[in-house]
């Protein structure tokens, strides 16, 4: 947003330096493209300030009214014969309006705010209240700048850190996501899923459990798809935890609802699932439709050579998915059924590290101390991470495993003597007290803790 300002304010201020009439309308021309590929949608500032300079300066209306259209048309020739992208994208760029999202209301307002300000400067440039024409040249000029940065920066966007966090997923930057998170917390489910999802690719979904907000279902996959990114989500969990289907369903009904364009990420995840089903010629189709975009052309040709099936076996991203494509048939959709269409997965491929996380990331949120034994029970005797280990604490102290289960689980002694030490400490220290102390172990979430609401459906 910053960004957006300073570039149409500084382009503008050097606009307005320029004396010859040709060299300030060919610099104003280049300024306009450039702001819209630099820091889209500073060009329409940048073209409202100029045609406020054009008007007040030497009354040229006709200037003033061709770089305003030719900010509104430039969208249009980009989205239509350069970029693949939807038409809000193409006006306000990916930072403004995500193009999987319900467009924001605040949006509206700032887009309403510049040719408000723009007329309110026009009607008053003839009033005397302020006689040097420089001056109110200034006034006008400040008046804009501060309406502009008042709707730029006093808009809050609850769904702004989730945009940020599908910026770093689509870049494949999971720890950035993390970084951000740990500075700043997190301000709603869909920015959640992507942290959780961050932490599986990290390999820390279980040691950060305690360190992360935890709402159940909704942190870890997206149960509704009120807006087109939860599509995003659920493509995205379902193609980490290798449920390969779910991931180009889910893919293909995002590519179906997105407005006015493809959307290329969704697509490219169709080719990266049919390749690994081997359903080479429905990847191919998609492929020709990529290289139809000189944006995407690169990408989409180097995936041709995967058509060939042996190349495609002997590719190491595809082969490891293939590896954990579940063998039977699995019936169960992960926005009803979350935990049996999990399960189903690590039913047939048991050493799937991602699904077995999630499975039981879902199961100790929702504090389900029975399911949890059964699901851990085969790893007897395999080292098992701590958060295992104290949930088995609690199992062990409330009667469900026997000591020697406890040694065949392999549970530490240190991790079993803090828990001694918290059950003893609970009889005596508040609440407050109890979470600087034990905050990052399961038995205080357990504790104290509110246990996340399951949906109807999970029930």
């Amino acid at each position: 947003h910053i960004i957006t300002l300073c570039v149409a304010l500084t382009a503008a201020m050097a606009y307005t330096r320029i004396k010859p009439d040709k060299i300030r309308y060919i610099v104003g021309l280049a300024a306009i493209v450039a702001t819209y590929q630099l820091a889209a949608p500073a060009h329409f500032v940048l073209a409202l300030l100029i045609a406020i300079y054009e008007i007040t300066s030497s009354r040229r209306y006709a200037v003033a009214a061709s770089v305003i259209a030719l900010s509104a048309l430039l969208p249009l020739f980009a989205m239509n014969l350069l970029y693949p992208m939807p038409l809000r994208e193409a006006f306000l760029s990916k930072h403004l309006a995500h193009p999987e999202a319900a467009f924001p209301t605040a949006l509206i307002v700032m887009g309403l705010a510049y040719p408000a300000v723009a007329i309110v400067a026009y009607v008053l440039r003839d009033k005397k209240l302020i006689k040097s024409e420089q001056l109110r040249t200034r006034l006008t000029f400040g008046t804009l700048i501060a309406a502009l940065a008042a709707c730029i920066l006093l808009k809050h966007d609850l769904m702004e850190q989730a945009y940020r966090y599908d910026y770093y997923a689509r870049e494949g930057e999971w720890q950035k996501i993390t970084d951000h998170y740990h500075h700043n917390g997190v301000r709603g489910f869909e920015a959640l899923v992507y942290v959780n999802l961050a932490a599986s690719y990290n390999g820390t979904l279980l040691s950060d459990f305690t360190y992360t907000p935890q709402f159940g279902i909704e942190g870890l996959y997206p149960t509704d798809v009120k807006f087109y990114i939860q599509n995003i989500q659920a493509s995205e969990v379902a193609w980490r935890i290798g449920h390969v289907n779910t991931a180009q369903r889910t893919a293909f009904i995002g590519t179906l609802g997105s407005r006015r364009s493809i959307q290329p990420r969704l697509m490219q995840r169709l080719v990266e699932s049919y390749l690994v089903t081997g359903e080479m010629e429905v990847a191919e189709k998609f492929i020709k439709i990529l290289e139809s975009y000189p944006r995407l052309r690169k990408w989409a040709t180097a995936q041709r050579p995967l058509l060939d099936p042996d190349v495609a076996a002997a590719t190491d991203w595809i082969a490891q998915k293939r590896a954990l494509a579940p063998t039977t048939d699995n019936m169960h959709d992960m926005q009803k059924a979350f935990p049996l269409a999990v399960e189903a997965l690590i039913i047939d491929r048991p050493e799937n590290k991602a699904a077995f996380d999630y499975l039981m990331a879902f199961t100790l949120a929702y504090k389900d101390l029975p399911n949890f034994l059964s699901y851990i029970r085969p790893m007897k005797g395999q080292p098992i991470d701590k958060l295992y280990q104290e949930a088995l604490c609690v199992c062990l102290a409330v009667g469900e495993i026997t000591e020697q289960e406890a040694v065949e689980f392999g549970v530490d002694e240190a991790v079993q003597k803090r828990f001694a030490s918290f059950s003893q400490s609970m009889q005596r220290l508040d609440a407050e007290s109890m979470r600087k102390m034990y905050g990052d172990t399961y038995f205080y979430y357990l504790q104290y803790v509110q246990t996340p609401q399951m949906p109807v459906n999970e029930q």
